[in-house]
């Protein structure tokens, strides 16, 4: 028996339009123009249902324009999502792929309620078919393009647009869109001439966006004289993403300076060798508020990934660190990985308990020999780095991370910082096992039981 043709045609298309959900830009219009092959039935609601047919794609090998303008005639007067991406390698082909798709969406751009392309290059001028008011859209993702002075981008219309991302996207004017926004993303934003921004240019752009809620940057702008000027103020800014990849003069400080972001939970750096990460502290201003209401932090190590974590009195570990460093490949666990180690003894009470777990035995020396060695105190004592260490752990495989190796490094730290109480190795039993052995540093017999 044919179940299906025996539900109520609303639930039909609930179920048919659940199941798109998932699925990527391509396949949501792929799905529709195989399910209409099932019965003439099928054929005729999909044909007749707008919400099908509002993926519009100039992606597909066979996105000619005969079959482009029939999703949109389908769609009816449904919000449009708009999608065209580079897939080919010919700059030519991809201009005429460009020229040909864009025309027939154009007309519909008061109902685009998203729109997606992504161009060659900086070559690649798109202000022509993006000039008229957008009313209905929502969200804008554009790369490698170019937006000219000779049009105002949507007309300088977009009241519903609230998410923008930008990857390699060149600008004549700056763009009205860029404002009262929640989320935002800039990557590699250059000129007309593909020359970097001024970081006035940035300050603009948080200006006119008080309620962001989302933000990743990079440090690609142009270093200015620094002026006395406040804080813009990201109140509601719940997620900071900053990639420090830029050759000297470094902008971080300055990009840093600029924002105060006091109810800030989640901060996600990532750095390469050119970082000037020996006077800049990453977690102030940004994450030094948050991180003094904690007593109590967790550090992941992994390759070259650090992880900051506060703990609530109560025990509770939140889902997503506080903070999120990574570091390149080139760089590794070197002196940025010391440096956030020490930024955190800073920024942190005192009187706080920080315990570290190391997942890889590549950087163990380096953050033990750290560890045990002697700074300067404010009173001209001596003491050891990050004193409210509490815990330092290392996890271990079975054989191809040698646990005697790890014993004789941590037995080195255990004798060198008798001021930390518990220092642990945690050794998987066996390959293919997801038991694990815990051995504690016991100071009586200065071995590990």
């Amino acid at each position: 028996m044919d179940y299906m043709s025996q539900l109520p045609i609303e639930l039909l298309i609930f179920i048919i339009l659940l199941s798109l959900e998932p699925l990527d830009n391509t396949r949501r219009l792929i799905r529709p123009e195989q399910l209409r092959l099932v019965s003439g039935a099928w054929k005729a609601t999909i044909d007749s249902t707008p919400p099908f047919w509002t993926y519009i794609t100039g992606e597909l090998p066979r996105s000619y324009p005969e079959r482009i303008q029939g999703w949109i005639q389908k769609s009816g007067e449904a919000p449009l999502h708009i999608h065209f991406k580079r897939h080919t390698a010919s700059l030519e082909t991809l201009n005429r792929s460009l020229e040909a798709f864009m025309p027939l969406v154009t007309p519909h751009i008061h109902r685009w309620r998203k729109l997606e392309l992504q161009g060659w290059s900086y070559k690649t001028s798109i202000s022509t078919y993006i000039n008229e008011p957008a009313p209905m859209l929502e969200s804008l993702a554009l790369s490698f393009v170019l937006l000219s002075a000779s049009d105002l981008t949507f007309g300088g219309i977009t009241p519903s647009l609230s998410s923008v991302e930008l990857g390699h996207v060149g600008f004549s004017l700056h763009p009205t869109f860029l404002q009262n926004l929640e989320n935002l993303v800039l990557r590699n934003i250059t000129d007309s001439e593909e020359k970097n921004l001024p970081l006035s240019r940035l300050r603009n752009v948080l200006n006119a966006c008080p309620d962001l809620q989302r933000l990743e940057i990079d440090g690609r702008y142009v270093a200015e004289p620094s002026l006395a000027r406040e804080p813009i103020l990201l109140a509601k800014l719940s997620f900071f993403s900053f990639s420090g990849l830029q050759n000297p003069p470094d902008t971080t400080e300055a990009i840093f300076g600029m924002i105060a972001a006091p109810h800030l939970p989640l901060t996600k750096l990532t750095f390469d060798e050119h970082w000037a990460w020996r006077t800049m502290n990453i977690l102030s201003p940004l994450s030094t508020k948050l991180l003094l209401r904690y007593t109590k932090f967790r550090i992941y190590i992994f390759n070259w990934r650090i992880q900051i974590l506060p703990i609530t009195e109560e025990g509770e570990v939140p889902s997503t660190p506080t903070v999120i460093a990574n570091l390149s490949s080139s760089a590794r666990m070197g002196g940025p990985a010391l440096k956030i180690l020490d930024d955190v003894g800073n920024a942190i009470p005192l009187s706080a308990a920080v315990d570290i777990v190391v997942n890889d035995p590549r950087s163990t020396r380096l953050i033990s020999s750290y560890l045990r060695s002697t700074i300067a105190g404010n009173d001209t004592s001596f003491g050891h780095p990050l004193p409210q260490l509490r815990t330092f752990q290392m996890n271990v495989g079975f054989q191809e991370n040698r646990p005697y190796e790890a014993e004789q490094l941590l037995s080195e730290l255990a004798q060198g910082r008798q001021d930390i109480p518990h220092i642990r190795i945690r050794i998987r039993k066996g390959a293919g096992y997801d038991e694990f052995d815990t051995l504690q540093w016991d100071r009586a017999t200065s071995s590990f039981v």
